[in-house]
């Protein structure tokens, strides 16, 4: 719906306009909905996977120990085996508890480091990331980080890129005036006239309307059949 419809209604729809929300709602949205953060899942996921890993070592680390003790007499036990089994246990616990430490503080570093262009009460001003909230115009630039995902309201020889969503960069051309090809409906990372949290300015400038933040953006959602059909219903409205 937000890719197709008038930017006007969209307006309306995030009940927001384009001179911006008003200090208190935007606080209140805020309090409601959170900072525009997202946790980081990859790095949750290799948490996830290394602890059951860990305590799978843990485990034989103490039966080789209880065997040892139990069934060798005690001239002939060696630890040596489980002993190296219990540290390399403890060592992927330990390096995964400090991964998972050190990704929420870089990712909260990266959202009170960056700021962006953003039109409230009519007036622009900096904000950090982290407080853009659903309804938010921005301003953007060359140069800028895209703070969320964000419905263009107005552009001028824009471009920008999607090394955030492919590993290898690439660039597209962004126009407030196009919608999606009717045939292109599911190339949906191409939208003409939407932008996605995450990705960079190249060149050119645009105003946006924010319509989705934090582990609601397109990006930080898993790849899933399910999660498309979502994605698909909120930008197409299908």
């Amino acid at each position: 719906m937000i890719a197709q419809e008038d930017k006007f209604a969209t307006l309306q729809r995030l009940q927001t306009s384009i001179s911006g929300l008003t200090q208190i709602d935007a606080a209140q949205r805020l309090q409601k909905c959170g900072p525009n953060q997202v946790s980081n899942k990859e790095v949750r996921s290799r948490f996830n996977w290394f602890m059951p890993f860990a305590a799978v070592l843990l485990v034989i680390a103490a039966g080789l120990l209880l065997g040892d003790f139990l069934l060798i007499p005690a001239r002939h036990r060696s630890y040596n085996v489980a002993i190296i089994v219990l540290i390399m246990g403890l060592v992927l616990a330990t390096v995964s508890i400090i991964q998972k430490m050190q990704a929420g503080s870089n990712n909260n570093n990266l959202n009170t480091q960056f700021t962006i262009n953003v039109t409230r009460d009519c007036q622009d001003q900096e904000l950090a990331l982290e407080d853009i909230v659903v309804g938010d115009i921005i301003n953007l630039s060359a140069g800028d980080i895209v703070p969320a995902d964000m419905r263009l309201l107005s552009s001028e020889d824009l471009v920008c890129t999607l090394n955030a969503m492919n590993k290898a960069p690439h660039s597209i051309a962004k126009s407030a005036e196009m919608k999606p090809e009717l045939d292109r409906l599911d190339d949906y990372l191409n939208y003409p006239n939407i932008v996605y949290g995450g990705t960079s300015v190249i060149s050119g400038s645009g105003i946006g309307v924010v319509f989705a933040t934090g582990d609601k953006t397109i990006l930080k959602r898993p790849a899933s059949q399910a999660v498309q059909s979502k994605i698909k219903e909120t930008i197409l409205g299908q």
